[in-house]
């Protein structure tokens, strides 16, 4: 078995997760690393999952994102409304809480090996969030924002 290069390996670990959602129109549109981290962001157009594994928390956060013409939003970090990204925990409590079961066992992320857990259990649970995929679009990410802000 040959070994996969270094700075491939966050793709193939992203890719073996959540390759699935090549199957529901989404597609990396953009993806990199620093000194700490590693992040890819999949879209379908209007919307996009953003995952970003960061050495200084040692954890995976996924985030899903209205885009702008296909792309990151300018700021997306900074609060605004109607929010720009919902974290997919948060979703997660909304819609489909006990596809959260098992968050707890999830290792710190010190090492490579061990974002491979955290990729399948976020895969799973945006799975278990999204199970209208095939209408995940601008109405659906407006409905669920709105019903986060109540």
């Amino acid at each position: 078995m040959s070994e996969v290069p270094e700075a491939d390996r966050w793709p193939v670990q992203v890719s073996g997760s959540f390759g699935f959602l090549a199957q529901l129109g989404f597609r990396a549109i953009d993806s990199g690393s620093y000194r700490l981290g590693n992040w890819t962001l999949f879209g379908n157009g209007s919307v996009g999952i953003h995952l970003h594994c960061d050495g200084d928390t040692r954890s995976l956060a996924v985030k899903l994102v209205r885009l702008e013409n296909g792309h990151m939003p300018g700021r997306w970090w900074d609060r605004q409304v109607p929010r720009v990204t919902l974290g997919l925990r948060e979703v997660a409590e909304l819609l489909a809480p006990q596809s959260l079961a098992g968050e707890a066992n999830l290792p710190p992320i010190e090492r490579e090996a061990d974002r491979a857990p955290n990729l399948r259990f976020w895969a799973s649970v945006l799975q278990a969030v999204a199970a209208d995929w095939a209408h995940m679009d601008e109405a659906w990410y407006d409905s669920i924002e709105a019903r986060l802000r109540v």
